[in-house]
């Protein structure tokens, strides 16, 4: 998400009808750095996590003064700051799936968002079509009101910066097909899905397939004893 921001206001600043700033909840994330050298002014409140009720003071000060508040994920004490911005209009854009086997305090965050949205935001989209209907479906919107906004694709991410063979030979990999994921170990994003489909594929005798997941994360633990 921080990156698909991030290639948001690199392009933003390449015009000049916006003049786009970045708000972290959080701790700097790691396209801090690269958001300040493009020369977008970034703020991060440092607040342990989004329940922090500090968010609804600090955040609004914050807020102040801008046109257009655009939110890329569901955080319902800074979306609440916004609302009492007078004279801004709020954006939301829902990236991915999630929700549907979702904990019950992840469930209840998205009611509590959705309630904002319908109440006090003035636009929607998803980052492909498939999080739009996401989005409309879990946050209770008119999925005619959502649009698309897909992510932006950086090429020079996908050149590889080391011989294929010799990865291979780090990991101990020969000539097994190799599937791989990168990805936060969180439930929602069910990796365990890929475990269990491996191990169908070794039931029907398919040769060697090898899973190479990179991350880290709550779930990571749990994966390993599966």
């Amino acid at each position: 998400m921080e990156r698909a921001v991030y290639q948001l206001v690199r392009e933003q600043l390449a015009g000049d009808t916006i003049a786009p700033a970045v708000l972290f909840p959080g701790p700097r994330g790691p396209y801090y750095d690269r958001l300040v050298q493009l020369g977008c002014p970034v703020t991060s409140l440092g607040l342990p996590h989004g329940r922090s009720l500090r968010q609804l003071t600090v955040a609004r000060r914050a807020m102040r003064g801008f046109d257009v508040h655009h939110f890329h994920a569901a955080e319902p004490l800074l979306m609440a700051a916004s609302v009492t911005c007078r004279g801004t209009t709020r954006v939301y854009t829902h990236r991915g799936g999630g929700g549907v086997h979702s904990s019950f305090r992840r469930r209840a965050r998205f009611a509590i968002t959705g309630s904002l949205l319908r109440s006090s935001f003035h636009a929607f989209s998803g980052n492909t079509a498939h999080g739009a209907r996401v989005g409309a479906e879990l946050l209770r919107i008119d999925p005619d009101l959502f649009g698309v906004t897909y992510n932006g694709i950086e090429f020079s991410l996908l050149e590889p910066a080391r011989p294929p063979a010799d990865v291979r030979a780090e990991l101990g990999l020969s000539s097994e097909f190799v599937l791989g994921t990168a990805a936060i170990l969180k439930e929602w994003k069910r990796v365990d899905r890929l475990l269990h489909a491996l191990r169908e594929l070794k039931e029907t005798g398919t040769g060697p397939v090898r899973l190479l997941v990179v991350g880290d994360g709550p779930e990571r633990s749990r994966l390993e004893e599966l």
